[in-house]
């Protein structure tokens, strides 16, 4: 900047405050108190101006900014986390702000109370609102890894009349559904003793408490571990699609592009173990 735009700024900023900032002593302008004062805060102003660039930056390349994700239980407990894990080793200056609810409320609560992404079952989501398909959730009987299938390919449920499910916390209604269907052919449902806690219904069936019934992605790694057998039942046919959905807003931030991405890519694995366990029952 040239001495003559120098002095007209100052004049200007003079004229402003409605006293001096500068003196002169001999051929030099000095900043006087108040002058000095305000060039301090000043400088703090532009530093700050500048981390505010610096975030806005990185914001529009996706590699800082908040990210607020909702998600019921059964993938916020069993499928997200080692995704999440994985994604903050990519982007560690996003905060995530990750809250469980339940299947009944995500829906609503995506839109009520600006979340940017819900992830949960695909039945029940509003109109208005779209979607990307993540997996499909079978409901499976499964046993401690000492359990004889007695060679058989496929149990009937009459096979189940003297033991006990162990029936854990999930869409009621469903499970409800398909022993009604069941019941229909003549089948009464076997002893059923309600556990409401995942972990709790694994510790049970493993130490032969009984059989286990929940959904696969609540157990997917055990049975690939082989810590847990499949029991494979004629007739059982409950699964949940689950989804990953954006709350409807115009230019949201590319972070969620980002996130949605990551996510359906590295949810890859788990859908391709439970293609792999259905296809070894046929």
């Amino acid at each position: 900047m040239q001495e003559p735009a120098i002095s007209r700024s100052l004049r200007s900023a003079e004229q402003r405050a409605g006293f001096a900032l500068v003196e002169r002593r001999g051929r030099r302008l000095y900043l006087t108190a108040s002058g000095l004062e305000l060039a301090n805060k000043a400088r703090d102003v532009t530093e700050h101006l500048q981390e505010i660039d610096l975030l806005l930056r990185d914001m529009r390349s996706s590699l800082r900014g908040p990210l607020r994700v909702l998600v019921t239980p059964g993938p916020g407990n069993y499928v997200l986390p080692g995704i999440l894990a994985a994604f903050l080793r990519t982007y560690p200056k996003v905060d995530i702000d990750l809250e469980i609810v339940s299947h009944t409320h995500i829906w609503r609560a995506l839109v009520d109370e600006a979340y940017d992404v819900g992830i949960g079952p695909e039945p029940g989501i509003p109109t208005g609102l779209s979607g990307e398909h993540l997996y499909l959730d079978r409901l499976v009987v499964f046993a401690a890894s000492g359990f004889s299938l007695d060679g058989r390919k496929r149990w009937q449920w009459d096979d189940l009349r003297d033991r006990t499910l162990l029936v854990g916390p999930f869409d009621e209604v469903r499970w409800q559904q398909a022993l009604e269907d069941i019941g229909g052919r003549g089948f009464k449902p076997p002893k059923e003793m309600r556990v409401h806690a995942i972990e709790a219904v694994k510790q049970m069936a493993e130490a032969g408490a009984g059989l286990g019934v929940l959904f696969e992605s609540g157990l997917w790694r055990e049975l690939a571990e082989g810590r847990f057998v499949e029991v494979p039942i004629s007739d059982l046919d409950v699964a949940v699609p689950y989804g990953m959905v954006r709350r409807p807003t115009r230019r949201p931030p590319p972070i969620i592009e980002t996130f949605c991405s990551f996510v359906s890519r590295e949810v890859t694995p788990l859908r391709e173990a439970m293609a792999e366990s259905k296809a070894r029952l046929r």
